[in-house]
């Protein structure tokens, strides 16, 4: 086989190989639905609380290349505080449903690779829980309540675009409760940074 031919088979090779890459390298679809799971650091003012568990479900529109509207719900889950002291144990659990809406900016979204971000309003229901068990000394009980809020979030991430409509994304969002839990102290902000991991499937 002469060079010229050798050439000519590698370059055929090569576009064959390519072509499912170049088709997401150019995908025209404005709308997509995602989900996506993660780990969160939970703060409130007073509160210890361990890691918890996010959760998140999502569907936006692109109306020009970089920019795009996003709207979603969102779940954490098990963000937990644990103690004693000389009268008895406790434990609590913290949890949140959110809503968002908000602006999404991106590098050309037509690429397989983008940088994006995004921020917005954010809706949340927190419910508390606390249980409590005093050595045997008296019977143990809990208690739960649960407040609603506003507040915001901000996310940044990158996205992938794998041959045909799929995206795989890595998001770091924070989401910021204002005043949602109600206590003798006075209105505590709940926050939490999370990173998450996903998948979005364009239409």
């Amino acid at each position: 086989m002469t060079l010229n031919k050798t050439c000519q088979a590698l370059l055929a090779v090569g576009v064959l190989v390519a072509s499912p890459w170049a088709s997401a390298r150019f995908a025209v679809e404005p709308h997509w639905v995602g989900a996506q799971l993660g780990l969160a650091n939970v703060n409130a003012k007073g509160g210890d609380l361990d890691v918890g568990e996010a959760f998140t479900l999502e569907l936006g529109r692109w109306f020009t290349n970089n920019f795009g509207l996003e709207m979603g719900v969102s779940a954490l889950r098990d963000a937990k505080e644990e103690g004693s002291d000389n009268r008895g144990t406790y434990e609590l659990n913290l949890e949140s449903e959110d809503t968002y809406i908000g602006p999404r900016i991106s590098t050309n979204h037509f690429d397989t690779f983008r940088v994006f971000g995004s921020g917005g309003v954010l809706y949340s229901r927190v419910n508390i829980e606390v249980k409590e068990e005093f050595f045997n000394l008296k019977p143990g009980g809990s208690a739960s309540d649960r407040d609603e809020g506003i507040g915001y979030y901000l996310s940044g991430g990158v996205s992938f675009a794998l041959p045909g409509r799929v995206d795989l994304n890595a998001v770091l969002r924070y989401r910021q409760r204002l005043d949602v839990l109600q206590t003798y102290a006075g209105d505590v902000d709940v926050s939490d940074t999370s990173l998450n991991i996903g998948a979005a499937f364009r239409f």
